[in-house]
C-alpha cells in the first residue's frame, strides 16, 4: 500500500463515512462504526493508494480534539484494501454486502463460511495464545450464571499492571473460565496484550467513562460484560486517584470512584525496582490503608519488580503477615523480567507472543492464582458517595500533612 503511518495516539470508538470504492466500500456516503486503538494513528495517503474511509474522532493524544481523520485506503484497482477500523467486520452489515457482491457469494455461500467460521473461532479460542499448544481446561459452567469481577489498581502508572492483568487473565483463561477485560478510561491499548492472548475483540464494553475519558458508563459497561463472560478483569487507569481532584469534570473522573461505586473487590499492584522491596512496603501499607479508609475493599496486594534476592520464603512470610494486620492479602511477588524487542507495554511496539506467554509463566510461578481468583465477586448494588469520596480524601490527607509538619517541627 502506498501509505504510512505517523504518530498519533487514537483510542476512540467512532463512526466513519465511506469516501471510496473498493471490493469492500461500494456504498458511497454510508455511515460505518468500530473501534480506533492506536498510537500511529495518522494515515498519509501517497499517489499509488486511494482514501475509503474517514473517521470521524473526539480525542487525540489524550485531548478533546474532534478531527476527521483518514481510516481506510484502497490500491488503485481497489481489490486491495488497509483499514485502521477494528470491528469494521463485525458491525457492519454494508461492509460485509459489498464483499459478497464482489465475490458473487451467495446467500448459502456465507452461511457456510458462517458455520466454517464459528467452527474455527471455538477451535481458535481453545488455545491460549498464538501457537502456544496451551489448551484451555474446560469447565463445568458453575451454579450461580453470575459473572465474577476483580479490579487492578496501582499506586503509579508504569507499576505493570498491564503486565499483571495479561498473565492474570491468560492463567484464568487456562483453567477454563470465559475472561473478559475491560479498562477504565479511553486507552484501550493497555488491553491489546490480555485480548490477543483470550482471543477476545474490542467491544462497546471495553472501556469504562471517567470524566471526559472513555466510552461507556461504569454500570452498563460491566453488567454487559458479565453477560459475555465468567471473569472480569477491569484495569484501572494510571494510579487508583489520578483525576480525583478534576472538580470540573462529570464524575467518576478516577479508578478510586469506580471501585467505590462498583463495590467490587480490589488489587492493588506495587512497583518495588525504584525504591526497592523496602519502600514498596512502605508505600504500599499507606495507600492500602487510605484506600480501605475511604471504602474500597482492597481485598489483595501483589509487589512487581521485586529482586531476586528479596524473594525467600522468609521475607514473603515477612510481608505477608504484614499486610493480613491490615486485613490484606498478599497474593504475590513478581521479579523483574527482561524481554527481548521494543519495550515491555503497549505505548510502543512490543512482541505480543513473547510477552503473552511470559506474562503467564510469571504469573503462574509467583502469584497465587487460585487465591486470587477467589477474590473476585458478582457485580452487586451500585453504592458510593462522589463527593463525600473527594472531601474525605482532602480531608485525610490535610490532617496527615498537619501532623506531619508539627512533628518535623518538634523534631
Amino acid at each position: 500500500m502506498d501509505a504510512e503511518f505517523q504518530p498519533l495516539v487514537c483510542t476512540d470508538r467512532v463512526t466513519a463515512t465511506i469516501i471510496g470504492r473498493s471490493f469492500m466500500t461500494s456504498n458511497i456516503g454510508a455511515t460505518v462504526t468500530g473501534f480506533h486503538c492506536h498510537t500511529y494513528g495518522k494515515l498519509i495517503v501517497r499517489d499509488r493508494a486511494a482514501p475509503i474511509l474517514v473517521s470521524h474522532i473526539q480525542r487525540a493524544n489524550y485531548k478533546s480534539a474532534p478531527q476527521d481523520l483518514v481510516s481506510g485506503v484502497t490500491n488503485k484497482d481497489g481489490n486491495v484494501v488497509g483499514v485502521l477500523m477494528h470491528a469494521l467486520l463485525d458491525r457492519n452489515s454494508s461492509v460485509i454486502e459489498s464483499i459478497t457482491e464482489t465475490l458473487d457469494i451467495s446467500a448459502k455461500e456465507l452461511a457456510d463460511i458462517r458455520r466454517a467460521n464459528a467452527k474455527l473461532t471455538l477451535e481458535i479460542k481453545g488455545e491460549v495464545g498464538i501457537s502456544t499448544s496451551i489448551r484451555a481446561q474446560s469447565r463445568t459452567p458453575e451454579k450461580l450464571k453470575q459473572a465474577r469481577i476483580l479490579l487492578v489498581t496501582a499506586t503509579g502508572s508504569g507499576s505493570g499492571k498491564t503486565f499483571i492483568v495479561t498473565g492474570v487473565a491468560g492463567a484464568l483463561r487456562k483453567q477454563g473460565f470465559n475472561v473478559g477485560v475491560v479498562k477504565v478510561g479511553g486507552d484501550i491499548r493497555d488491553l491489546v496484550p490480555a485480548l490477543y492472548l483470550i482471543k477476545e475483540p474490542i467491544r462497546d464494553y471495553s472501556s469504562i467513562k471517567i470524566g471526559e475519558s472513555g466510552w461507556t458508563p461504569f454500570r452498563e459497561a460491566l453488567e454487559e460484560a458479565s453477560r459475555n463472560h465468567d471473569f472480569v478483569i477491569i484495569e484501572g487507569a494510571m494510579n487508583a486517584f489520578t483525576g480525583l481532584f478534576n472538580e470540573k469534570a462529570v464524575r467518576p473522573t478516577s479508578t478510586a470512584e469506580v471501585a467505590l461505586a462498583l463495590n467490587v473487590p480490589t488489587i492493588l499492584v506495587v512497583a518495588s525496582d525504584k525504591e526497592g522491596l523496602e519502600g514498596a512496603v512502605v508505600n504500599a501499607l499507606s495507600y492500602a490503608n487510605l484506600m480501605r479508609n475511604l471504602g474500597i475493599r482492597v481485598k489483595g496486594i501483589i509487589f512487581n519488580r521485586a529482586r531476586e534476592s528479596y524473594l525467600a520464603e522468609d521475607m514473603r512470610a515477612f510481608v505477608r503477615r504484614a499486610f493480613a494486620n491490615i486485613g490484606v492479602e498478599m497474593l504475590g511477588m513478581v521479579p523483574r523480567i527482561e524481554l527481548e524487542g521494543r519495550g515491555m507495554i503497549p505505548e510502543v511496539e512490543i512482541r505480543y507472543e513473547e510477552f503473552g506467554a511470559k506474562a503467564i509463566e510469571t504469573i503462574e510461578k509467583s502469584v497465587d492464582v487460585k487465591r486470587l481468583a477467589s477474590q473476585a465477586e458478582p457485580l452487586g448494588r451500585e453504592s458510593g458517595d462522589y463527593e463525600r469520596l473527594l472531601e474525605k480524601f482532602k480531608q485525610v490527607v490535610t490532617t496527615k500533612s498537619e501532623v506531619s509538619g508539627k512533628e518535623g517541627c518538634t523534631a
